[in-house]
C-alpha cells in the first residue's frame, strides 16, 4: 500500500471539497469495465480524472497495451487495497469504499460501503477477509467496516492522534487471532499557522483480537498506545510537524530486516521554497525510533528494493524528484551518505505522486505531466532511464501492480 500525498495547497483543497462532497459531487458515470485481462499489469488511479486505467506489462516490465479510463470511481479516490478477488478504492470525497472485481474492474455486489459523513477517509487495510480498517482524517479515528455493509462488533472506538493517514497491519505477539494496527498521525489542523499546518507527529498502536467469521467479525481492543515521533527539541508551537504520510513494513521485502520505515513529507508546499523530508527508522517490535535521516524533496511515497548481499535501496518520490538511499547488508543499516537524486521531474507542476516496483522495473506516477515513467533498477541500487514514458489521463496519483 503503498501511500501518496498531494502538494499542500492541493491537499487543503481536496480536504475542503471532501467535507462538502455529498452535495457538490455528481455520481460517477456508468462504469465500462473490461472483458479480458492481461497476466501482468499496472493499475493507475487518476486523482483529477477520478478514473482507473490499466497498463499491460510484458515479462520484462515494458509497457504493452494501455486501457485508459476503464471505470469512473467517484469523488477524490485516495488509495487502492487488495482483498482476495476484489479491490477496495478509498473515496475521500464520498466517504466510502468502492469495490471492484480484480479481473474485470467492474463494481462488486454491493458496489460500495458507506463510512459515514465528514470522515475524509485516507487509507484502508484488510484486517481479515471482508473486514477493513480505514483512517478518518477528519474524525481522528480508524473506521471499521465489513464487505456486507454490516457493523462489526468493536469493544471500544479506535481513536487515533490528530489527522491520521497511513496505516499498516503487523502480526500480533503470541495469539493467532491477534494483530497490531499501526497508524501514522499527521497532526494537521486548519487552526494552526499556514507556515506550520502540521502538529506533532505520532503513531497510534492498537493490539486487536479478532474472532468470528466474514460478515460477523468481532474486534476486541487488547491495548492502545500513542507514540510520539518528533525530536526532543521540536517546538510544537512554532515548528511544523514531520507530517508522516507513508509506512513501509520491511519484513514484506526481507524478513531479516526488523524495521518499520516512516516517510515524512514535512510542510510539503510543493513551491520549491522548502526542502522537507525525513525518514524515521523504527524497531519493528517496539516501534521505537532508532534513526532520523534527512531525505529532502517532500516525499509522499516510497518502495524498498532488495539487492544482492543482503543490502537494500529505498526509493522515494515527492514534489520534484526520485531519490534513493542505501541500506548496507553488513549490519550497519541505512547510509545517510548514500542519499542521491535519481531523476528530476519537469513541467509547471513537478510532482511525482506514487511509485511501484515489479522485478527490476520501477514505475513513477508523474502527476503534474499526466505520465507514467518506467525505469530500470541497476545492480548497484540506482536507476537507469526513464526507459519509457507513457501519457495517461489527468493526475495519475496511485499505482498498483497486479498479477493474474
Amino acid at each position: 500500500m503503498i501511500s501518496r500525498i498531494f502538494p499542500a495547497p492541493m491537499i487543503l483543497t481536496a480536504l475542503a471539497v471532501a467535507a462538502l462532497s455529498c452535495s457538490l459531487w455528481a455520481p460517477p458515470d456508468q462504469p465500462r469495465g473490461r472483458n479480458i485481462f492481461p497476466p501482468g499489469e499496472l493499475l493507475v488511479v487518476h486523482g483529477l480524472g477520478e478514473t482507473l486505467s490499466a497498463i499491460e506489462l510484458d515479462e520484462q516490465g515494458a509497457f504493452l497495451d494501455h486501457d485508459p479510463d476503464i471505470i469512473s470511481l467517484g469523488a477524490v479516490p485516495n488509495a487502492l487495497t487488495s482483498d482476495g478477488d476484489e479491490l477496495a478504492v478509498t473515496l475521500s470525497g464520498e466517504n466510502s469504499l468502492l469495490f471492484l472485481d480484480k479481473k474485470y474492474l467492474k463494481p462488486g455486489d454491493p458496489p460500495a460501503v458507506a463510512l459515514g459523513s465528514g470522515v475524509n477517509p485516507m487509507h484502508t487495510v484488510v484486517l481479515k477477509p471482508g473486514l477493513y480498517g480505514t483512517t478518518g482524517f477528519f474524525t481522528t479515528r480508524v473506521h471499521l467496516s465489513q464487505r456486507n455493509g454490516g457493523e462489526p462488533f468493536l469493544s471500544e472506538p479506535l481513536n487515533t492522534g490528530p489527522a491520521p493517514q497511513a496505516v499498516i497491519v503487523l502480526p500480533g505477539e503470541g495469539l493467532d487471532n491477534q494483530m497490531r494496527l499501526v497508524i501514522a498521525n499527521t497532526g494537521y489542523s486548519s487552526t494552526r499557522p499556514a507556515s506550520s499546518p502540521f502538529g506533532p507527529a505520532s503513531l497510534s498502536l492498537f493490539v486487536l483480537s479478532i474472532t468470528g467469521a466474514p460478515g460477523a467479525w468481532e474486534v476486541t481492543v487488547a491495548e492502545s498506545v500513542l507514540i510520539d515521533l518528533e525530536a526532543p527539541d521540536h517546538d510544537e508551537q512554532q515548528d511544523s510537524g514531520l507530517n508522516p504520510v507513508a509506512l513501509i513494513d520491511t519484513a514484506l521485502i526481507d524478513p531479516a530486516v526488523n524495521e518499520i520505515l516512516v516517510i515524512c513529507s514535512g510542510v510539503n508546499y510543493g513551491s520549491g521554497n522548502t526542502n522537507d523530508g525525513t525518514l524515521l527508522v523504527l524497531d519493528r517490535t517496539t516501534l521505537a525510533v532508532t534513526r532520523r535521516i534527512f531525505l529532502g524533496g517532500s516525499p509522499g511515497a516510497g518502495v524498498m528494493v532488495a539487492r544482492s548481499g543482503g543490502s537494500h535501496t529505498l526509493f522515494t518520490v515527492g514534489t520534484k524528484a526520485i531519490r534513493s538511499l542505501d541500506r548496507a547488508g553488513d549490519g550497519s543499516g541505512w547510509d545517510e551518505n548514500s542519499l542521491r537524486i535519481e531523476y528530476t521531474a519537469g513541467g509547471g507542476l513537478p510532482f511525482l505522486a506514487d511509485i511501484a516496483v515489479r522485478n527490476d522495473s520501477l514505475y513513477a506516477a508523474d502527476f503534474g505531466n499526466d505520465q507514467i515513467l518506467r525505469f530500470k533498477v541497476d545492480g548497484e541500487g540506482g536507476l537507469k532511464g526513464p526507459e519509457e514514458i507513457l501519457s495517461v489521463s489527468d493526475g495519475p496519483a496511485v499505482l498498483m501492480i497486479q498479477e493474474h
